[in-house]
């Protein structure tokens, strides 16, 4: 059996760990090493895509029976369409897209909303009939990082959701990772159906990612809301950076 099977394994094992814990990020380990063994962008973002499945599903599967579960499903439901529809445009709009000059952007976007992750977000919260307000607020780091996949727009997500709503950071990272479980699927379909699945790394990169999501996930659960926050600021903070580095 080919040796970089195991690596695959490991290395979202570890992604999906780290994911897990600080509620995204995981990419910044895996899509470098996609390019190092040799696959193409396109079969990268596939392997990337089916990882994010198992990921976000494993996810939302540890938060299910919890009080940090999501409550509010009309939003959801709302969430998950924009998500949806933005995904297909995306697939159709990403190979004209500046990278250079969008990371520049989703970095300063980043740091920018850090600060929002330790207000006292309760006299921030939407009366019912004004929520339409926040939704629009939310949809446009959601849209950008259906239209450019990147982990720290997601993040970006997290914190938009946590700040509008006034959701903790565990009830917002729920909502997003059913979001990613839509984007995730979509894009692995679209990207399997153009001929981009590698088969073999996908059944290993799929069950490092359901292990070490659900390791994780855990583990943050145990921890709590003041470790997940600290952990999203970091993990947000270091994606920007990192995404400011690598080429």
């Amino acid at each position: 059996m080919d040796i970089l099977l195991f690596f695959t394994f490991f290395i979202t094992l570890f992604s999906s760990v780290l994911s897990g814990i600080a509620g995204g990020g995981g990419a910044f380990v895996t899509a470098p090493y996609w390019l190092m063994i040799g696959m193409t962008p396109a079969q990268g973002a596939n392997i990337g895509a089916l990882v994010g499945v198992g990921l976000n599903t494993t996810s939302v599967a540890a938060f299910r029976n919890t009080e940090h579960f999501v409550t509010n499903k009309r939003l959801l439901g709302i969430l998950l369409a924009i998500t949806f529809a933005a995904t297909i445009i995306g697939s159709f709009v990403l190979p004209s897209i500046d990278r250079d000059s969008f990371k520049v952007f989703v970095a300063i976007v980043t740091f920018a909303a850090l600060p929002l992750l330790f207000i006292d977000r309760k006299w921030l919260r939407l009366h019912r009939h004004k929520e339409h307000h926040g939704i629009a607020i939310v949809a446009v780091p959601l849209i950008a990082t259906c239209i450019v996949p990147n982990s720290a727009f997601f993040l970006v997500v997290s914190i938009a959701l946590s700040t509008v709503f006034a959701m903790t950071i565990m009830q917002a990272g729920v909502v997003k990772r059913c979001i990613g479980i839509v984007h995730s699927t979509v894009m692995f379909l679209l990207l399997t159906l153009q001929g981009h699945l590698l088969i073999l790394h996908g059944i290993a990169a799929l069950a490092g990612s359901i292990i070490g999501s659900y390791i994780g996930t855990k583990f943050a659960i145990k921890k709590g809301e003041k470790f997940a926050k600290w952990a999203l600021a970091i993990t947000a903070a270091l994606s920007a950076i990192a995404l400011l580095l690598i080429d």
